[in-house]
């Protein structure tokens, strides 16, 4: 089932305002890089009425996604790891995407995901991808879906996973929000499902919103 619609991105990961300036005054002075569209998210409150429990990731302020067809843009990205930037090569897969109605302003979730020890990189990518499809049929309080599978990484210590889940979620004009799951059924499926593709603990999240 994996998507046609599959880009590649590098992902940069920063834990102190500090990097992120540094990097964004690079951004600025490098002529290939000076018009290139940075996705930018930032740490923020969960989504009202959406504060599932979740194992935190807390050193995170901020996470860039940048387009990575440039050859030339992708080289010099690559190279902000000698900075001490975490950087990820990440092939993206909207699964399905934010309805037009809905707030882009609105606080996401971002997953940090760790697959099982016992299951290899392409074994993850194929169960992932069937995943994506349980999760489409039975959480009903997604409103999109993003997988971000990594392909390679850099920097001085790496953070240990491989994909990043983003999450866009509902509420209704009225601003209700809708059960998380379509039933108890449903949620059993998910839970089994997470038990045979993920490590134990292997799951890390942290609110952001475009910034």
């Amino acid at each position: 089932m994996v998507d046609a619609s599959v880009r590649a991105h590098v992902v940069l990961v920063f834990t102190t305002a500090h990097d992120e300036a540094v990097v964004a005054h690079e951004m600025r002075n490098h002529e290939a890089l000076r018009e290139v569209a940075v996705r930018r998210l930032a740490r923020s409150e969960p989504a009202a009425g959406h504060e599932i429990p979740v194992v935190a990731v807390t050193d995170v302020e901020a996470v860039w996604f940048v387009p990575a067809h440039d050859p030339l843009v992708f080289e010099r990205l690559q190279l902000f790891a000698t900075f001490g930037i975490e950087v990820h090569l990440v092939d993206t897969i909207e699964r399905w995407p934010v309805p037009v109605d809905h707030d882009a302003s609105s606080p996401r979730r971002l997953a940090f995901v760790s697959r099982l020890a016992a299951i290899d990189r392409a074994t993850f990518r194929a169960r992932w991808d069937v995943h994506a499809g349980l999760a489409r049929v039975h959480q009903q309080s997604i409103a999109a879906y993003t997988q971000h599978l990594i392909i390679d990484s850099w920097g001085v210590t790496p953070r240990s996973f491989d994909g990043i889940a983003e999450f866009a979620y509902l509420t209704h004009l009225d601003g209700t929000t809708p059960p998380r799951y379509d039933s108890d059924e449903g949620r059993d499926i998910l839970i089994a499902d997470i038990a045979g593709l993920l490590a134990p603990g292997g799951s890390r999240s942290v609110w952001v919103r475009s910034a």
